[in-house]
């Protein structure tokens, strides 16, 4: 959503209704803005998700196979089987068939990551929760989680909204299903320590104890940050009395504690951290997947490289560099370094990502790296339930060793920042946060995706006519 005139908006807004709270009025301006400007990519988006145009509810896109099924006069029995068939082709291999229920399993499991999917996503774009509520997913698609019923609903109803959500679901139940076929999702946590001790081992060699840095927003509503704890709590204070002054919203004074070290070339790392896309406050989360590839266009799950990342920090810009050298002695050299990204001034490229705060930077790239085979483990656990049966030790030695032999590839993308940097992208309330990134991308780009104007702005408008107390129009 692009700024407008707020000024006069919001005279317009009091002429209406001239009781408005404050807390209605950004109610009824985030409304009035949420659909004035659309995505370029929009269109080539419903090219290749079809399940998410509205436009197929009119034409019954003949690509959709559930539209075909929701089109066929058949018996109850008859439109299972049809579900079944094309459940077993979206959830299992070719040679590999299964009946209804264990299929109804499967749709009951993924629709719940569907419907929390969608609802990260809300929440992630931090509407009022006025509007949050109207884009909510309708309760009876939301409690809806066996496929003849969708289906069974979708014939009966006549509500484009009710019909375009269920759609929306099974496009996002299909996009699981893929994502869970290519990504060994159950695995990363284990190649992620895999990953980690790499690191550990190829980085890591003096400690040099603990560093806290203070960090608060100032009265311009930037980032400032202090290793000196009485001078930060100075800071802070004399800043805070001007924030109230000037009605900004009052966050603490925040702190972060790093432990730097040495690498084995001398160079000084303050901070390493690792993390796994598909993990959120230890549970798992398919929203970051999902939206990444809804904002990117992505058809294929395996286009998006950061399911492993490493975040590594350093003091000064400067030092970057030395760092890159540290990691590609043990990641196998720069021919391992794919996709590379550099929004620094002083060395290489600089490219702004549309989404980024000017004064946040970062380089980043991705690396092709071995990795065990996940089988290795498993197959040592079986040798020793097999110590009475040669034969089948003999075979599975033999397996064993070829997948020792032949490591999995995998990619990983890793990034570095100057602590000045990582202190904007972890401070709460600033532009910079990673967080607000993360919003600023959904409210730009996937969040049109997901809620189509021509779905959900006659809802948005109402709740806007409602608190302007001008009716039911629209």
């Amino acid at each position: 959503m692009k700024v407008e005139d707020y000024q006069s908006r919001i005279s317009l807004f009091y002429q209406a209704n001239p009781h408005l709270s404050h807390e209605d009025l950004a109610v009824v301006l985030t409304a009035d803005l949420m659909y004035k400007n659309l995505p370029d990519d929009l269109v080539e988006f419903r090219k290749r998700y079809a399940h998410f145009d509205p436009s197929v509810l009119q034409r019954r896109h003949q690509g959709i196979t559930f539209l075909r099924i929701a089109g066929a006069v058949v018996s109850p029995r008859a439109a299972r089987e049809l579900l079944n068939a094309y459940l077993n082709i979206k959830f299992h291999d070719i040679s590999n068939r299964k009946g209804f229920e264990h299929n109804a399993l499967l749709f009951h499991e993924r629709s719940r990551i569907a419907t929390a999917v969608l609802e990260e996503i809300l929440l992630r774009a931090d509407f009022p929760e006025e509007i949050t509520a109207v884009l909510r997913e309708k309760e009876e698609v939301r409690n809806c989680l066996d496929s003849y019923e969708m289906l069974r609903m979708f014939k009966e109803t006549d509500q484009k909204r009710l019909q375009y959500e269920i759609l929306r679901k099974l496009g996002m139940i299909v996009l699981i299903a893929s994502i869970e076929r290519t990504v060994e999702i159950q695995d990363l946590e284990r190649k992620k320590r895999e990953i980690w001790r790499a690191f550990d081992r190829g980085l890591r060699r003096g400690k040099r104890g603990t560093r806290e840095y203070y960090l608060w927003l100032n009265a311009k509503r930037k980032v400032e940050y202090s290793t000196d704890p009485g001078q930060a709590r100075s800071a802070y204070d004399r800043d805070l009395e001007t924030r109230r002054r000037q009605a900004y919203k009052i966050y603490p004074l925040q702190r972060f504690v790093c432990h730097p070290f040495t690498t084995p070339a001398g160079n000084q790392v303050l901070h390493m951290e690792i993390r796994n896309k598909f993990r959120r406050q230890g549970a798992l989360c398919y929203a970051s997947y999902v939206e990444k590839m809804i904002r990117k266009n992505l058809e294929f799950p395996n286009e998006v490289h950061d399911t492993i990342g490493v975040k590594i920090v350093v003091e000064r810009e400067r030092q970057i560099p030395g760092i890159i050298r540290d990691l590609e002695s043990f990641l196998g050299g720069s021919s391992t370094r794919k996709m590379e990204k550099n929004t620094y001034h002083g060395f290489g490229r600089r490219r702004l990502s549309e989404y980024s705060s000017p004064e946040y930077f970062v380089w980043k790239a991705n690396y092709d790296i071995a990795l065990p085979h996940s089988a290795i483990s498993h197959l040592r656990k079986i040798l020793k339930l097999t110590r009475g049966n040669p034969d089948a030790r003999r075979e599975i030695r033999r397996r064993l060793e070829y997948y020792i032999d032949y490591p999995t590839d995998f990619v990983i993308e890793v990034q570095l920042q100057d602590i000045k940097s990582y202190l904007l992208s972890i401070a709460k309330g600033s532009s910079t946060a990673h967080t607000w990134l993360k919003m600023n991308q959904i409210r730009s780009n996937s969040f049109y995706k997901f809620f189509p104007r021509e779905i959900y702005e006659r809802d948005v408008t109402r709740l806007k006519f409602r608190l302007l107390d001008q009716g039911e129009k629209g």
